[in-house]
């Protein structure tokens, strides 16, 4: 039986599945307002937070908080809810099989 899931699925499991380290991030949505509008260039993830570098200071934003905004791929504009992004990258990828 052949299995076909949606473009946006697709992609929704490219995210999940690779490293996000040295992508520019913009918080668009979060739990706590002050972290709206937040930039930076991801530097570190662990199970539970992102470390964005914004220029001046790394900052730490819980996942299970926020939807980012980043460029995937050369041209694609993606939003993506960090909860799909708890649990190391490791732990992702065992739990996508």
């Amino acid at each position: 039986m052949d299995y076909k899931i949606s473009y946006k699925k697709q992609v929704e499991i490219d995210i999940i599945c690779k490293s996000l380290i040295g992508k520019e991030m913009e918080i668009v949505k979060s739990s706590n307002p002050n972290q709206v509008g937040i930039k930076g260039v991801l530097v570190y993830e662990s199970a539970n937070l992102l470390f964005l570098n914004d220029g001046l200071k790394i900052k730490k934003i819980l996942k299970n908080s926020v939807t980012v905004r980043f460029l995937f791929l050369q041209d694609k504009m993606v939003e993506l809810d960090c909860r799909l992004l708890m649990g190391t990258l490791v732990y992702r990828i065992k739990k996508l099989k």
